[in-house]
């Protein structure tokens, strides 16, 4: 009787319920459902992680532009100073040199 069903395309399956798929074919669906399930967490869990690292990585950039533009924002104060300080030492020496000029006369 089983084989004559079986040749009609309907089985049985562990716990005697109709199945129109061979029980091989049944058990392989199940594994690949099975493995599919477990790769779509792996995924997912890889994602979460993707998308963390992102987050860090522009965050990390944002960070890094803020002492970029510090570090060029002392580097202007710096050379903005000595410049002043080339100029009062220029405006010195022309007083020097008047006051030499003057008391030479």
């Amino acid at each position: 009787m089983v084989e004559l069903l079986a040749k009609t395309g309907i089985f049985f399956d562990e716990v005697d319920k109709i199945c129109i798929l061979e029980p091989e074919v049944s058990k392989l669906t199940n594994d690949l459902k099975d493995e599919c399930q477990v790769y779509t967490e792996k995924m997912d869990e890889f994602q979460k992680i993707a998308n963390k690292f992102i987050l860090m990585v522009e965050q990390l950039g944002k960070e890094v532009e803020r002492q970029k533009i510090k570090a060029i924002g002392a580097r202007n104060i710096f050379q903005s100073m000595e410049k002043q300080k080339e100029n009062n030492q220029q405006q010195l020496q022309a007083s020097i040199k008047c006051s030499v000029a003057a008391g030479g006369i």
